[in-house]
Formats: structure tokens, sequence, C-alpha cells
């Protein structure tokens, strides 16, 4: 194919010089084919490799600004959950950041971030009233001879700190 058109853009060529120089009185035809040849052959070829490379540049340019910005958005589950120190906050992040640009994955990872991570366990408070039937167990040891003075200050003190 190429070496067929070749041929018709050498001929056309030619006759275009004669008929430019005034060797020949006949216009030539044109074709599709030599216009393309012919505009790709000159410096013109250039500029259109440079045109595309930079209308390629900003095509990318436009994809990482608008990822750039929307990325807080993105990630936002992933801050939500570490904000509740959600145990699997790094999962949540990283399963963002390769998975989050659709929109299921994205509400899924929200409603994984906002879940509870924890039981709920009843919490037991030191009240006076328990230290104090303790210490009193404590002295009770102490005066059978169960434990010495030493352990007696020593299991105390324990007590006292946890007030």
């Amino acid at each position: 194919y190429v070496k067929e058109h070749s041929l018709d853009y050498y001929k056309y060529d030619t006759e275009l010089k004669d008929f430019e120089t005034g060797k020949s009185k006949n216009k030539p035809k044109k074709n599709e084919y030599y216009d393309r040849v012919r505009w790709m052959n000159k410096s013109n070829w250039v500029t259109y490799e440079k045109s595309k490379v930079w209308s390629e540049c900003i095509v990318y340019l436009i994809i990482f600004t608008v990822y750039g910005l929307l990325f807080p958005l993105l990630m936002y589950p992933a801050g939500l959950a570490r904000a509740k120190n959600h145990e699997r906050h790094v999962a949540i992040a990283w399963i963002l950041f390769f998975f989050g640009g659709t929109v299921i994955i994205w509400l899924v990872m929200l409603m994984w971030a906002n879940s509870t991570n924890k039981p709920a366990v009843p919490v037991t408070s030191n009240t006076d009233g328990s230290i104090t039937n303790k210490l009193n167990e404590l002295k009770k040891m102490q005066e059978t001879g169960l434990i010495t003075q030493e352990e007696f200050e020593q299991k105390r003190k324990q007590l006292i700190d946890r007030l």
C-alpha cells in the first residue's frame, strides 16, 4: 500500500514541480494521501508531535489536579476511623487508596469507619467501700499472721494507688 502511494507521491511531486517551474502547463490532480505525506515530510510533522505531547501533558495535568483536589474527600473515611481510634484504620486507608474511587467501596469504608470496633465492656469502678473491705481483709490477714507487716504495707499502697 505504502509503496504504491509512494510512487503516486513521487509522480505528483515531480508533476507539481514541473508545473511550478513552467516546464508543464497542466496542473496535476491532488490526492488525499499526497497531502498527508507531504504535510508529514515538512517541519509541520515536528510541530504536530510537539502539540500532541503538550495536549497529553495538559490532559494528565487536569487528571492529577482533579485527583489531588478530591483526595481529601476520598480519604475522609480513613481520617474518621483514625479519629475514632478504630482498630482497623490502617486497613481502611489502604483499601480507600487503591479502590476508594468507586462509590460503593467508599460507602462501605465509611460505614466500616463509623462502626464500633470493640464490644461494650462494663466498667468496674473501684468504690471506696470495696477498697475499705479489702483493707480490712488485709488487716485481719496481718493480725492472724498470714502476711507480714511489709507485705501488708505493700498491698495497702497498691490499693491506695488505684484510687
